[in-house]
Formats: C-alpha cells, sequence, structure tokens
C-alpha cells in the first residue's frame, strides 16, 4: 500500500543535523515552563492580594482624594523594596522610598483623624 511506503522527498537526516540551540530532553522542558507559569502566577497572585487590600485601604480611608499604593509604583515593586530585593537604579528606589514615606504620612494624618488605615510596609 502506497500509505505505508516512505517519502524518499521527506528524509533530510537526523534532527540533530537542524536543531539550533541547547537541547533537553522533555522532563527538562516541561520543568522549564511548569516553573515560568508557576512564577507568573504567584506574581499574579501578589499583585491581586496587594489590589484586594489596597482597595478595602481606600474604602476604609474614604473620600475622593486618596493616595493608592497602586498610584505610587506596580503592587511587584513596591514588595521587592521592603523584601530588599529590588534591582533598580539608587535614584529610582530613592524616588520609590520619598513616595512611600509620603504614602506613610497620609496614612499617619487619617490614624490622627480615626480612620482604621494602615502603612505601606503593614499592608
Amino acid at each position: 500500500m502506497e500509505i505505508f511506503h516512505r517519502r524518499k522527498d521527506s528524509d533530510y537526516g537526523h534532527p540533530d543535523n537542524f536543531a539550533l540551540g541547547p537541547k533537553i530532553g522533555f522532563l527538562k522542558s516541561w520543568h522549564t515552563a511548569y516553573r515560568a507559569q508557576q512564577l507568573a502566577a504567584s506574581l499574579r497572585g501578589l499583585e491581586f492580594g496587594f489590589e484586594e487590600a489596597d482597595e478595602r485601604q481606600v474604602t476604609a480611608w474614604g473620600g475622593q482624594n486618596v493616595p493608592r499604593l497602586g498610584n505610587i509604583a506596580d503592587y511587584a515593586e513596591i514588595a521587592r523594596y521592603y523584601e530588599g530585593e529590588l534591582t533598580v537604579s539608587p535614584a529610582r528606589e530613592a524616588a520609590l522610598a520619598e513616595r512611600l514615606k509620603g504614602y506613610d504620612e497620609a496614612v499617619e494624618q487619617a490614624r490622627a483623624h480615626g480612620r482604621e488605615v494602615v502603612t505601606a510596609r503593614e499592608l
């Protein structure tokens, strides 16, 4: 039967002759993909948690012109800053620290007025 015959023009040789880059096995590539997805999901979970906490903070604050952590920097960057793992220029890190300090000062003023709000680090 013709269907089971191998086509001569499709035989170009061993895949090693054409594969470029590092060669890894199935399990290694599966683990690499799984780890990348796990990190992405963890980062999204972190962002989601911060976003929810930020919304609760805004609700507790009351009013229209309330500071939001999401307006200072992205939540993951703030988390890396507090964990000591932020890898940005010293000028950018100092600017972030200054903005977070301003946020915390606004929180202290709101606490003086009886609001149940927390600082960025406590959040």
